[in-house]
């Protein structure tokens, strides 16, 4: 048995998490624990696979999986821990070495037999690119909740605009902490790529970002509209060929790249066209095989330390 554990909803949730759909109810899973715990239990179950949910009750052997901020409260409702395996699902987390697996969303994070890589959901509730937009690049946004503290500022934005191109980008406030101050967006309008034609996206250039996915690259490729994105490790292990995105290290390489893609017509659409085929291999059902995949052989582990007990005296 596979249970996935969430904790109670918060109030304005519907009642009973197990009706709910990520693709008729995309505004519910924008959070890290919404995205891939439960999301992922709706996915397996509508895909036929035997999971269950957990919102509180009381968890049975087998396979049992979390986020890693209620991995101690899951562990609190295990039945037999001795017969259960215990998964918790990293995302932008501090490893989290009580459990016996730890599912991460980045390759560099695999270390050792006990971490498994998933490759995160496609963004619940997509709006793509119309195809009669043809190759305008008129309008770029970063899709992200924060960007590089140049690209708020009126210089960037200007620049883009004398290039043709007007920056979709609402800031709110600095997060504290980071190096640089990262602006965080005013919406979470994730979902709509309906009226936005390029993607520019940088953190900043002098880090790989080990611990964050290819979200934004992958989305990307399946809203058909091209991106500009920083070297994150995530990104550069699935580069291809130069029609995937194009890579920047600094907000001026990001404009110097805005203005050669919006003078290139035929490179643009190109690029269209390979993030349509790459984009084959990160639908939903793509990501289930992999879940399914990764879930077997945590299984299998399982199976053989039942055995192993059996054996001993």
């Amino acid at each position: 048995m596979f249970t996935f554990f969430m904790r109670p909803p918060k109030k304005g949730w519907p009642a009973d998490l197990r009706t709910m759909s990520p693709d008729k109810q995309p505004e519910y899973f924008v959070t890290g624990v919404t995205a891939w715990v439960l999301q992922t239990y709706l996915r397996l179950k509508k895909a036929g696979f035997d999971v269950q949910l957990s919102v509180g009750e009381p968890i049975p052997p087998g396979v049992a999986i979390t986020h890693s901020d209620f991995f101690g409260r899951m562990c609190a409702h295990l039945t037999d821990r001795a017969r259960t395996a215990t998964v918790s699902i990293r995302a932008d987390r501090s490893p989290c070495t009580q459990a016996d697996f730890e599912i991460v969303q980045n390759e560099t994070q695999v270390l050792s037999e006990r971490e498994r890589f998933v490759h995160h959901w496609p963004q619940p509730g997509l709006k793509l690119r119309p195809a009669d937009r043809g190759s305008r690049v008129e309008v770029a946004s970063a899709k992200a909740f924060a960007v590089h503290p140049a690209f708020t500022g009126p210089a960037f934005m200007e620049a883009l605009q004398q290039a043709g191109i007007t920056w979709d980008f609402k800031p709110l406030s600095a997060v504290r902490g980071t190096r640089p101050p990262y602006t965080v967006a005013r919406d979470d309008a994730w979902a709509d790529y309906s009226g936005v034609d390029l993607i520019i996206a940088l953190r900043d250039g002098e880090r790989s970002y080990d611990h964050k996915p290819p979200t934004k690259l992958v989305n990307a490729w399946l809203a058909g509209t091209p991106a500009i994105l920083g070297p994150e490790s995530a990104y550069q292990a699935l580069r291809q060929s130069d029609l995937d995105y194009i890579e920047a290290v600094t907000p001026e390489a990001c404009l110097e790249a805005a203005r050669a893609l919006k003078s290139d017509p035929a490179r643009y659409m190109a690029m269209i066209a390979n993030g349509r085929r790459r984009a084959e291999a990160f639908s939903t059902d793509a990501i289930c095989r992999n879940w399914i995949g990764v879930l077997g052989s945590i299984a299998g582990w399982v199976s053989a330390r039942r055995s192993d007990s059996v054996g001993q005296p």
